[in-house]
C-alpha cells in the first residue's frame, strides 16, 4: 500500500472512530444508580368488626344451622343469645338481644381478620352467616401497611393533638409507635412486624 493510501485510510478510520462516538449518547447508569428507588407498603386489611340485626326468625334459622355445622363451635346457647367461632376459631360470632335493646344496639357481631381466610372461606362466611343480618355494617376496619424502612423516619400527620407512646427495643432503636387512643377514631400503631413473629414464634425472621 502506498503511503498516500495509507494515510488517507487512517484519516477514514480516525474520522468514522470520531463519528461514532459523536452518536454515542452519555451514560445515565452512574446517576440513575445515585437515585434511591422508592418503595411502596402493602396495603390489606387485617382486622373487621360487621355487625348487624338477626330477626327472630333469622335467629332460630342461624343458630340451627351452625348446631349442625362441622365448621362452627357454638356455646353459651340461649333462646336470645349465642357465642360461636367458625373456620378454625378464625372468626368470632357473637349474638345477644337482650344486650342489645339494653344499650340500643345491634345484636349481632362478627369479627375477623381477612388475611387469614382464603377466598373461598370469605365466600361461605357471607354466604351462611353474614347474609342473615338486616342492617348490617362496619363498627371496626384495620387498615395495614407492611413496609421494610425504619420506624424512626415515621410519624403521625393529625388535624388534632394526640397522644403518642414509643416502645424501645434492645437496639435502642423504636420497636412500636402508637398514637392516640385505643378504641377511638384516632388510633395509628407502628410496630416491627418481623420482631414481633419472633417473640411470638421464636424463630429467625
Amino acid at each position: 500500500m502506498s503511503k498516500n493510501n495509507h494515510a488517507n485510510h487512517s484519516n477514514h478510520l480516525e474520522n468514522h472512530d470520531l463519528d461514532n462516538f459523536s452518536k454515542t449518547g452519555y451514560s445515565n447508569s452512574r446517576l440513575s444508580a445515585q437515585i434511591p428507588v422508592q418503595t411502596y407498603p402493602n396495603l390489606s386489611f387485617d382486622a373487621m368488626t360487621i355487625v348487624g340485626n338477626l330477626s327472630r326468625d333469622n335467629a332460630q334459622k342461624l343458630s340451627s344451622f351452625m348446631s349442625i355445622e362441622p365448621q362452627i363451635r357454638l356455646w353459651d346457647i340461649l333462646q336470645t343469645k349465642f357465642k360461636a367461632k367458625a373456620l378454625q376459631e378464625k372468626v368470632y360470632i357473637e349474638y345477644d338481644k337482650v344486650k342489645a335493646d339494653t344499650w340500643d344496639r345491634r345484636n349481632m357481631r362478627v369479627e375477623f381478620n381477612p388475611n387469614k381466610l382464603t377466598h373461598e372461606e370469605m365466600i361461605w362466611l357471607k354466604q351462611n352467616i353474614i347474609d342473615y343480618m338486616e342492617d348490617d355494617g362496619f363498627t371496626r376496619l384495620d387498615l395495614a401497611f407492611d413496609f421494610e424502612d425504619d420506624l424512626s423516619d415515621y410519624y403521625a400527620m393529625t388535624d388534632k393533638a394526640v397522644k403518642k407512646t414509643v416502645f424501645y427495643g434492645r437496639n435502642g432503636k423504636p420497636e412500636t409507635k402508637y398514637f392516640g387512643v385505643r378504641d377511638s377514631d384516632r388510633f395509628i400503631r407502628i410496630y416491627n412486624k418481623k420482631q414481633e413473629r419472633k417473640d411470638n414464634a421464636d424463630v429467625e425472621v
